[in-house]
């Protein structure tokens, strides 16, 4: 794995949401789970929200979707007091419970529809959306935690040879550090939503874009990069400027626009790097759960996922 992304992953923050159907800006708050449960209750990750009263909403009329987090969303379900949980991430479970993947939601990285390129590496990725002279700094540290580790390793064979171990702590000071990519820039600008917005979010998350600085959550992308409300005004400004790559959330490759393979891997695929699973948690013994997503899974409603920018899993 690139040492870079690496490096980055057990860092990878939490995802706050949208509260509007495009799910383009935060602004919906968690709600508190409910302790009486009363009709068909779907609990779910606040990101996840749309999509949950979509589906509180063709279950039946007195269904309702509920933001609580994640967590409370599974715990809620295991206890019984709401019949299905909604969240991205990982799909084990504890014993007595069912999870199904749903869906993924996708992000993709465009271009102009008439750009010559197809596909775009890791590499390329973080030389254009990682701001330099952060990674300068994460890179050094990485290179003089693998020394101390090799020094630990040193010092366990030998614990007593105190010479030995400070001569190979020594760091030469004017020694660069080694970056496979160098920051040689491709030729692109690139596009992508401000600072709050969902697929923003999601993108520095799954690609390990997002640092903690002292105690903060630090975006490492360019603040020189253009910027835009929404994903819908990153396509627009692709359109305009094909040789741009832009970063947006989306079933569906936009009209007008072409999405980039990563690595050769095709955006949606199994193992594409900006791929979140959607799981369906559920009861074993709640029949009227399993019933409904058996029907979600069916392909009868594909038009909820669709509408609210989640690929539904085949």
């Amino acid at each position: 794995m690139h040492k870079f992304f690496r490096l980055l992953l057990p860092f990878a923050m939490l995802i706050a949401a949208a509260g509007c159907a495009d799910k383009s800006k935060l602004g919906m708050s968690i709600e508190q789970p409910s302790d009486n449960k009363s009709g068909f209750t779907i609990e779910c990750s606040i990101s996840l929200l749309p999509l949950a009263r979509s589906f509180a909403e063709k279950h039946s009329a007195d269904a309702v979707a509920v933001a609580v987090g994640k967590e409370a969303a599974i715990a809620s379900v295991a206890e019984g007091r709401s019949d299905i949980a909604l969240y991205g991430g990982d799909a084990s479970v504890s014993e007595g419970l069912t999870a199904v993947i749903i869906g993924a939601e996708v992000v993709r990285l465009l271009t102009g529809s008439d750009s010559a390129r197809a596909n775009i590496t890791l590499d390329e990725i973080y030389a254009l959306f990682v701001d330099e002279a952060i990674f300068e700094y994460l890179n050094d540290w990485d290179e003089d935690w693998s020394d101390w580790d090799d020094t630990w390793e040193d010092w366990e064979e030998d614990w007593d040879d105190w010479d030995d171990w400070g001569e190979d702590t020594q760091i030469d000071p004017e020694e660069k550090p080694d970056r496979s990519f160098g920051f040689v820039h491709p030729e692109e600008k690139i596009a992508i939503a401000s600072p709050g917005a969902y697929s923003r979010l999601l993108f520095e998350e799954l690609f390990g874009l997002r640092d903690n600085v002292n105690g903060v959550m630090k975006s490492l992308i360019p603040t020189d990069a253009n910027i835009f409300e929404n994903d819908n005004a990153v396509i627009d400004y692709i359109k305009a400027n094909p040789d741009t790559i832009g970063v947006v959330i989306n079933a569906a490759e936009p009209a007008g626009v072409k999405s980039l393979s990563i690595d050769s891997i095709k955006p949606g695929e199994e193992n594409y790097i900006g791929r979140r699973e959607i799981v369906l948690l559920y009861k074993n013994d709640n029949a009227e759960a399993a019933a409904f997503a058996e029907l979600l899974q069916s392909g009868v409603l594909d038009e909820l996922f669709l509408n609210n920018n989640v690929l539904r899993t085949k």
